[in-house]
């Protein structure tokens, strides 16, 4: 039963997260003068709150028996890891755009920018929940459906794209939109 509790709750929590996306606007870079998409604060204020459960966690560990203690921080060092990796996403991960092209950035991997006109694919995947840009040179770019501001950003795609990937923004404008 708590199965089923937790396997609704995390899907509402998936709605609510797509939903924030859906309505938050790309924001203004301070520095730069960029277009920014990021993950809203919905989804920032999550991975926080979040990351205090490794503390309630700990306080558990000290009620454990010493035979389940092994188990135990196993299990809550998996977790904090888990959770860590979410606050790093949540409050790392943008894309930004200007007149000259996109750039993404991940705490994952390094920094890209395409340049608009060397920009030779667009689609997206189903499965990930990505919309997934490649150039000319071979490089990818691929954006989580959960970043606001998505849509401005597939809007100044399709006026600045070859008009062959015209339908292909258009589908992942729809899928993005339906999310």
């Amino acid at each position: 039963m708590s199965g089923i509790i937790g396997g609704i709750a995390a899907g509402a929590i998936l709605l609510a997260l797509r939903s924030a996306a859906r309505n938050t606007t790309a924001s203004i870079g301070a520095a730069s003068g960029t277009r920014v998409a990021r993950y809203p604060k919905a989804a920032r204020a999550l991975a926080l709150f979040l990351a205090l459960i490794p503390f309630g966690l700990g306080f558990i560990l000290l009620q454990l028996r010493p035979d389940q203690l092994r188990t135990g921080i196993i299990a809550c060092s998996a977790m904090t890891v888990g959770i860590l990796l979410l606050v790093l996403e949540f409050t790392c991960a943008r894309a930004c755009w200007s007149e000259s092209g996109l750039t993404y950035r991940s705490p994952w991997q390094k920094s890209r920018t395409i340049d608009w006109d060397d920009i030779v694919e667009v689609g997206f995947s189903t499965w990930l929940s990505w919309v997934v840009i490649r150039s000319r040179s071979g490089a990818v770019v691929r954006l989580p459906t959960l970043l606001g501001g998505l849509s401005e950003l597939l809007e100044t795609l399709k006026q600045r794209a070859a008009p062959a990937l015209q339908p292909s923004i258009t589908d992942a404008l729809v899928f993005v939109r339906i999310r």
